[in-house]
C-alpha cells in the first residue's frame, strides 16, 4: 500500500508540474520566431526585374499575398519585405519571387527568413502618415499610432493585435478604415510587443488587457470620436469582445470587425495542444494554475484568468454589438468551428469564411476582404445603438 501511495503522490506531483508548464506556455506573451526559409540571394529575371530566390525544399510556398520576415542580426531590427507574384523562374529546389528594387539590399544581406502575413513593417511602409501617441492605461503608458484621414468622419477605428505579434500586423485593416474616412488608433497593450510591462510579464489572454482597451476607447472619446469600431486580430478579438461590452463603452462602440478571432479559449488551447502532440487532458491540469489566484501568482500572473469570461459560445446572448467575423477554414490555431457556432447562435454576427490559415484571410484574398469590410462599415456607419 505504501508503494501504491507513493506512486499516487508521484503522479499527482507530475500532473501538477505538467499543468504549471502548460499554463506558463499558454500565457507566454512572446514567442521565439523560427526562420525555416533559406534565402539564396537576389537575381534578375528575364525581363530585368529583381527577384529573391528561396530554397523550395525549406518550406511550402504559400498562395496569396505575403512577405518575407527576415532574421535579423543580434541587436538589429527585424525587417519585413513584401513579395509579389511568383517570378518566371521556378524549379523543384528553388522558387523566385518578385520584389521591389529598394528591398534588394536587405535581402542580399539576409540568409534566413519566414513567410508572414504581415505586409508592412510600419505605417509609412503602408503609405500612411502616423503620429506617435501615448495612451494612459492601468498598466502604464501604452504607445500607439494615430492615423488621421484627410477628411475625418468622426468615427474612429481602434486596431488590436494578437498574442505574440506586433501592431504592424493590423495595418491591413487600417487601410480599409482609411477608405471610410475613419481615424485609426493602432494600440499596444500590457506585455505585448512594445506595450507597458507588468510584474511577471505574462499575458492574461484578454482579461487584464481589456482594461487597456477600455482606456483606448476613453482616449478616442476624449479626442472627439462620435463612434468607435473595434478591429481585433486573434487574441485582440477576445479583447475587443470584452471591451465592447464594458459599461464604460456604452453608446460609443458601434461595431466589431474580428479577424481569426479566439471565441473560446478552451477550444483554442485544445487545438494548440493537439498541434503540439500533447493530450487534451493537459488543459484540465492547467486550468487551476490559470484560474486560482494563489497558483496563478506562482506562475507569474498578476491576476487569475476566468476562461468562462472568454467563452463567447456560452455568452452568445450577451453579444449585442454588430460583429463581422473573417475566418479561415484552415486555421488550426483558433479553429473556425467556434466562429461558426457563435454565428449560428447570434443574429448580430456575420461570418465570412476564407480558405486560409490563422490571421491570413486578407492575404488569401485581399479584394474580397476589402469588399466585405467596406460593405460592413458602410452598413454600420451611423451612431452606436443604445444599450437595452
Amino acid at each position: 500500500m505504501k508503494a501504491l501511495a507513493g506512486i499516487i503522490v508521484t503522479a499527482g506531483v507530475l500532473l501538477a508540474a505538467g499543468g504549471a508548464y502548460v499554463a506558463r506556455r499558454i500565457t507566454a506573451a512572446s514567442f521565439a520566431r523560427r526562420y525555416p526559409l533559406r534565402l539564396l540571394g537576389v537575381v534578375r529575371s528575364s525581363d530585368g526585374a529583381p527577384m529573391v530566390l528561396v530554397d523550395g525544399a525549406d518550406a511550402p510556398t504559400p498562395d496569396g499575398h505575403y512577405s518575407l520576415r527576415l532574421a535579423a542580426p543580434a541587436g538589429a531590427a527585424e525587417r519585413i519585405v513584401p513579395v509579389g507574384a511568383r517570378a518566371p523562374f521556378s524549379g523543384a529546389d528553388r522558387n523566385g519571387w518578385a520584389i521591389n528594387p529598394t528591398d534588394a539590399s536587405a535581402l542580399n544581406e539576409a540568409r534566413r527568413a519566414s513567410w508572414s502575413g504581415v505586409m508592412f513593417e510600419s505605417p509609412r511602409a503602408a503609405g500612411l502618415a502616423a503620429r506617435d501617441v501615448s495612451i494612459p492605461t492601468p498598466a502604464g503608458a501604452a504607445p500607439a499610432w494615430l492615423i488621421s484621414p484627410s477628411s475625418p468622419s468622426g468615427v474612429w477605428a481602434i486596431h488590436v493585435h494578437g498574442l505574440g505579434s506586433g501592431r504592424e500586423g493590423t495595418l491591413r485593416g487600417v487601410l480599409a478604415a482609411q477608405k471610410q474616412h475613419m481615424t485609426s488608433l493602432v494600440v499596444t497593450y500590457r506585455n505585448g510587443t512594445g506595450g507597458p510591462r507588468t510584474r511577471g510579464g505574462r499575458s492574461t489572454l484578454g482579461v487584464g488587457e481589456t482594461s487597456d482597451m477600455v482606456s483606448a476607447i476613453a482616449y478616442a472619446r476624449e479626442s472627439g470620436a462620435t463612434r468607435v469600431v473595434l478591429f481585433g486580430w486573434s487574441m485582440g478579438a477576445a479583447i475587443c469582445l470584452r471591451a465592447a461590452h464594458d459599461p464604460s463603452g456604452a453608446g460609443l462602440v458601434g461595431a466589431l470587425v474580428l479577424e481569426s478571432p479566439i471565441i473560446d479559449w478552451r477550444a483554442a488551447i485544445r487545438a494548440n495542444l493537439r498541434h503540439a502532440h500533447l493530450p487534451a487532458q493537459a488543459l484540465t491540469a492547467a486550468e487551476p494554475w490559470l484560474q486560482r489566484r494563489p497558483l496563478a501568482r506562482l506562475i507569474g500572473l498578476t491576476q487569475p484568468i476566468s476562461l468562462d469570461s472568454l467563452d463567447w459560445i456560452s455568452r452568445a446572448k450577451e453579444l449585442v454589438t454588430p460583429t463581422l467575423i473573417l475566418h479561415g477554414s484552415a486555421d488550426w490555431s483558433a479553429p473556425i468551428g467556434a466562429s461558426r457556432e457563435l454565428a449560428a447562435r447570434n443574429a448580430h454576427v456575420q461570418l465570412e469564411e476564407f480558405t486560409a490559415g490563422h490571421t491570413l484571410t486578407w492575404n488569401s484574398d485581399p479584394e474580397r476582404w476589402d469588399e466585405l469590410v467596406d460593405a460592413w462599415l458602410e452598413r454600420h456607419g451611423g451612431p452606436a445603438a443604445p444599450r437595452m
